[in-house]
């Protein structure tokens, strides 16, 4: 595995053709869309110290997501349309949904432990001014 390939693939990975979209021309009006692109590479290798044997590998990852469109209006004017990702936006209301309904069954069993609580004090209690009573 030579590195320097390695490293050139994800260079070409994360190139700006990858963030823009070939131009789309209709009536005028230029539509160019983008990308975010993402990426990662990591490389390591090693010696073992009794046999002298040697080994690496790295590798490296890539992830697209659409972002929107630059539109170029007849006149020039560029104006910026962002894409909404609905997959995100469902998931995140998922966390948030988990996040309360937690809270509030944490809510409920602290108070329900109170409860329990001042009620085996107050029997206690009653118990103890009983047993005064009787003395």
């Amino acid at each position: 595995m030579d590195v320097n390939q390695e490293l050139e693939r994800a260079r070409a990975a994360l190139s700006a053709e990858r963030v823009y979209g070939k131009p789309v021309e209709k009536d005028g009006v230029t539509v160019i869309p983008a990308a975010k692109v993402a990426g990662g590479a990591g490389a390591g290798g090693g010696v073992e110290a009794d046999s002298g044997d040697s080994g690496g590998g790295g590798g490296f990852g890539v992830s697209a997501r659409p972002a929107g469109a630059l539109i170029i209006e007849p006149d020039g004017k560029v104006r910026w349309k962002g894409f909404l990702d609905l997959n995100r936006m469902i998931v995140g209301c998922q966390i948030v949904a988990i996040a309360f309904f937690a809270f509030v069954w944490l809510s409920n069993r602290s108070e329900a432990r109170a409860e329990m609580k001042a009620t085996i004090a107050s029997a206690a209690i009653r118990r103890v001014g009983r047993s005064h009573q009787e003395d």
